[in-house]
């Protein structure tokens, strides 16, 4: 497990599998407004309920029906990003449609105003989390290789050249491969092997390029009931079974120019003491992975009407207690030219993986929300959520509930992360008796220490999101439309090793990460009916 966490200190760029602080970060982050009309509001329902999303923020919303209802809300998203590495702009999109709810509530009305005047219950499921976005990173004349990180990776396995072939087990699975590749090789100086990257002369230039593919989804499926006391205090419990999927197909690729010599790089030969000379060339690594799963969460609140135009709110959710699989594997490919007397011959070399699978837990941490909803007479509302979610809390196990074998991981995650203080902010305003306008925004912070900010080579920064939208809704049918446009900086490393100052030829404390900008846009449309 630690080979494979030091591998994976970079979830984004260069991450296999998700048993590291910064995967269990990127694998927490769901944001609310699984309907239109909660989306349009910034997902500020806590304190409103009689909406099926507001179920997963604060379930005491389920108290507030006053009729049963069924609901379905077609998702149209387009995620874009926007890199910037060494000077150079990339752009890559990738458009999806999915469902963002569909709920049915049953209410149970008592004939009294006083005292339990109804109980309900939900069942359903609100759409959590998307992965689906694409991200392209390239840049020109880079100074470092990632075939120096693959070779201060093998001399820190400790693995001798004799062994390192098909050594899985104790080696950085991409330092194997790339000396299987024939991407790495080693010198020997009085007895002592050094790994070190093909370009040994140093000085060449080095385009560099990166593609990640993602796609996947977090679903809450949702067992709720709900009830209503007086019409002064709602309260209501949740029990959510979530399902996880994610996958990341990611390629990597360099291309070597040559020196003032004409000479690209070098190789080392050990059997003759001398170096094959290269002029130009190229390589690739491809890693995928996929992660799935289930967990399972609870969660409880209430909310209080001191006066008729007030609602106050307060809901805590446990952790989510997710059991978890990862399948991972990658392959380099070297496509290299060979200088020999006045030609040249090009040489392919090609080195795979194992299928890798592990099974393990992955516990989130704690959130609560406080809520404030004001109406403003028959006219409209404002509300406003406050949440915060423990980050530090998240755990990492082992499939039987062990948590040594994480002990490093688990000590970073709570050394790295702390509390995030989220923000929502929701309006309503009724143009009509059966129609309205929306509007919105929720602030979703970074969780990260000062500590955390300096190890997490891919920092996701705070997302900001920006929500509109309109409802139309007579006594038996509802129609909600919503645009949410959520932004996201991030800084993504593509590779980071330690500073050697004693190898001035391979600038080993070269860490230049890549400017990513994500813009999610969603159309949201949900149909209702009430029964």
């Amino acid at each position: 497990m630690k080979k494979i966490y030091a591998l994976l200190i970079s979830f984004s760029i260069f991450g296999l599998s998700a048993q590291t602080p910064f995967d269990a970060l990127n694998l927490s982050q769901e944001q609310a407004g699984a309907t239109a009309r909660s989306a349009a509001m910034g997902g500020a329902f806590g304190a409103i309920g009689g909406d099926f999303s507001s179920i997963s923020i604060n379930p005491a919303g389920l108290g507030v029906y006053r009729s049963g209802e069924m609901s379905i809300t077609p998702v149209i998203s387009h995620n874009s990003t926007n890199s910037n590495y060494l000077n150079m702009s990339s752009d890559a999109s990738r458009d999806h449609f999915g469902l963002g709810n569909v709920g049915f509530v049953f209410t149970s009305p008592f004939v009294r105003d006083k005292g339990l005047v109804s109980f309900n219950v939900g069942i359903g499921y609100n759409r959590l989390m998307n992965f689906n976005r694409e991200t392209f990173i390239a840049g020109n004349g880079s100074p470092s290789s990632y075939l120096d990180y693959l070779a201060s990776e093998a001399n820190a396995s400790g693995v001798s050249t004799a062994d390192m072939v098909g050594n899985f087990d104790n080696a950085n699975w991409s330092s194997v491969l790339g000396y299987e590749a024939y991407l790495v090789d080693y010198v020997t100086d009085g007895g002592i092997e050094t790994y070190i990257p093909i370009f040994a002369d140093g000085g060449v230039p080095v385009d560099q390029r990166k593609v990640i593919s993602e796609s996947g989804k977090v679903d809450e499926w949702l067992i709720s009931m709900g009830g209503n006391i007086s019409h002064k205090f709602y309260f209501g419990a949740s029990m959510g079974l979530r399902s996880l999927d994610y996958k990341r197909e990611s390629r990597y690729e360099e291309y070597f120019g040559s020196n003032a010599d004409g000479v690209s790089y070098l190789q080392y030969n050990p059997s003759t003491d001398d170096y094959y000379a290269y002029n130009g060339g190229a390589f690739t690594h491809d890693d995928h992975l996929e992660t799935s799963g289930y967990g399972v969460n609870f969660k409880a609140g209430f909310i209080f009407r001191p006066v008729d135009a007030l609602r106050l709110g307060l809901s805590i959710h446990t952790p989510t207690y997710y059991s978890l699989s990862d399948d991972y594997s990658e392959e380099i490919e070297g496509d290299i030219y060979y200088v020999e007397g006045s030609g040249q011959e090009k040489l392919g070399t090609y080195s795979e993986s194992p299928l890798g699978s592990y099974d393990y837990k992955l516990n989130t941490g704690l959130k609560m929300t406080a809520s404030a909803a004001y109406f403003i007479g028959k006219r409209g509302m404002v509300s406003v959520d406050y949440e915060l979610s423990d980050k530090a809390g998240m755990q990492l196990l082992t499939q039987n509930g062990n948590s040594s074998t994480f002990l490093q991981e688990n000590s970073d995650i709570n050394s790295y992360y702390g509390t995030a203080h989220n923000v929502r902010i929701g309006g309503e305003f009724r143009l009509a008796p059966t129609f309205s306008l929306r509007g919105g925004y929720a602030y979703y912070a970074d969780a990260y220490t000062d500590l955390g900010g300096e190890n997490a080579f891919d920092k996701i920064n705070a997302t900001n999101a920006y929500a509109l939208g309109f409802g139309y809704r007579d006594q038996n049918f509802f129609i909600d439309l919503a645009y949410v446009l959520s932004q996201t900086n991030a800084s993504a490393q593509l590779y980071y090793f330690p500073v050697d100052t004693s190898d001035p030829d391979h600038l080993q404390n070269y860490d230049a990460a890549a400017n990513v900008k994500s813009s999610d846009n969603k159309l949201m449309f949900t149909v209702g009916f009430k029964f």
